[in-house]
């Protein structure tokens, strides 16, 4: 649990992440190790987000 998210599912090389309250669902999915660059938006905004949680 990180930023206060945790794993919801996921199959194959995807990974989705949710946060209570949180209507943006985190979706990544595993490109030779690196993940998608709206993904990484997204993840970026959620840091800007909670960073005051950590």
């Amino acid at each position: 649990m990180w930023l206060g998210f945790t794993a919801s599912g996921g199959a194959g090389s995807h990974r989705a992440y949710s946060r209570r309250g949180e209507p943006t669902l985190l979706n990544f999915q595993n490109r030779n190790g690196k993940i998608k660059p709206y993904q990484a938006r997204q993840l970026i905004a959620m840091i800007d987000k909670y960073e005051n949680e950590l």
